[in-house]
């Protein structure tokens, strides 16, 4: 808990310009937690922005050091990119402001379509355009949640700038984009296990939230956080009032994304048939989007599903697929997922060979970034653990 305050401190001084009343709070974090990488590229952050390059430089060298001596893991390239990373987004106040919403536009599409590197460019961009204007803080909620969303290993980077959207939300009395920003860093603090600092951020969330597409997303990540800690009745609770509502209002994609979540929270009990009806509406929902880049985390959940009724034909398919799209879509998460159901399958048919293989493959994949989502992890390790010391999958297990 002391650790999350550190670091949610740290970047809200950075985010206000005051990068060197950062370091302090960043040195602590990496103090009290020097195995987190996370840790190490928010100090480099704040040292880079309060113009200590040399400092910055010799932190990623001791960050590295430490990885490779005490974890035998390589960093992942966003602790070298921090270094060369100013600390805040804000630009001069540019006199064109029509651009704004056009930036935003051309950002979002290129993103959705897969070009992210040019969509972040059109993002930048808008947030500079919007420098002290009302459509501020908006244009910083827009691009931070794609650091989040949109590409792996940049949550630290996502942090700041939403941050700074919430300096600039409050300035302009815009809610929705505060609203909105609370709930994204709630996210972020969910898949780092930070659960302390994500309930608040996600209360502060609930409490702006005056829309039903805005509470049903902030119910999701609360769902999400709830299924976590395991807390599946009030899991449940969460994600099906989320569901409802994203379905009132029309946004199919949260409500694909809510019922995946109760879906797995219903898998993780062993409730197979509520877990096949939320995960067959939710795949329903994710085809009629077309939404490509999600569609691995259903599919792996659904061969999971289909192993555990005893459906090997169907799993197999299923997660292959699911594994090739996650691999072109290059997200860790997705890519752990489905190499776990696939060392699974491989436990099942008695071949512990390849089971160990794949997840060794999986807790690799899951665990590439700084900003993993720790549940994933911890469900890598789960079943690596259990099919090491029984030759058996979970599914086999409990089904005994």
């Amino acid at each position: 808990m002391i650790e999350a305050r550190l670091r949610d401190v740290a970047i809200e001084l950075l985010a206000g310009g005051r990068a060197a009343e950062a370091v302090e709070y960043a040195s602590q974090a990496v103090a009290r937690n020097v195995l987190d990488e996370g840790n190490h590229e928010l100090l480099v952050r704040c040292l880079a922005a309060a113009g200590d390059e040399a400092g910055a430089a010799r932190q990623v060298a001791v960050g590295e050091d430490v990885l490779r001596r005490e974890l035998g893991t390589e960093p992942s390239p966003a602790l070298r990119a921090a270094a060369r990373a100013g600390g805040v987004t804000s630009r001069p106040p540019a006199t064109a402001r029509p651009e704004v919403e056009t930036l935003l536009e051309a950002g979002r599409a290129a993103v959705a379509a897969g070009a992210v590197e040019a969509g972040l460019a059109c993002l930048y961009e808008a947030a500079s355009q919007a420098a002290e204007t009302a459509q501020h803080g908006r244009a910083l909620v827009v691009l931070g949640g794609v650091l989040v969303h949109g590409l792996r290993g940049r949550d630290g980077e996502g942090s700041i700038v939403l941050h700074e959207a919430i300096h600039a939300a409050r300035a302009a009395g815009d809610r929705d984009s505060l609203a909105t920003a609370c709930r994204e860093l709630g996210f972020v603090d969910v898949q780092a296990g930070r659960r302390m600092t994500a309930a608040r951020w996600l209360e502060m969330a609930a409490e702006l939230a005056e829309t039903d597409e805005a509470r049903a997303a902030v119910l999701g990540v609360q769902g999400m956080d709830a299924s976590d800690r395991a807390d599946y009745r009030e899991a449940l609770r969460l994600l099906r009032r989320s569901s409802e509502l994203a379905a009132r209002c029309g946004d199919a994609r949260q409500e694909a994304w809510s019922l995946s979540i109760l879906a797995r929270a219903h898998l993780l009990r062993d409730e197979r048939s509520q877990a096949a009806d939320a995960l067959g509406r939710s795949l329903e929902l994710v085809g009629q989007q077309r939404w490509l880049a999600f569609l691995p985390w259903p599919q792996s959940l659904q061969a999971e599903l289909d192993l555990r009724g005893g459906d090997c034909d169907g799993a197999d398919e299923l997660i292959g697929r699911a594994w090739t799209l996650s691999c072109q879509v290059g997200d860790p998460c997705w890519e752990g997922m489905a190499a776990r159901v696939l060392g699974l399958l491989c436990a099942h048919r008695g071949d512990g060979v390849a089971a160990t293989e794949w997840l060794d493959e999986a807790y690799r994949r899951c665990s590439a970034v700084s900003d993993r989502y720790q549940w994933v992890r911890a469900y890598v390790l789960d079943a690596a653990v259990t099919v090491a010391s029984t030759g058996r999958g979970p599914h086999d297990w409990w089904r005994r």
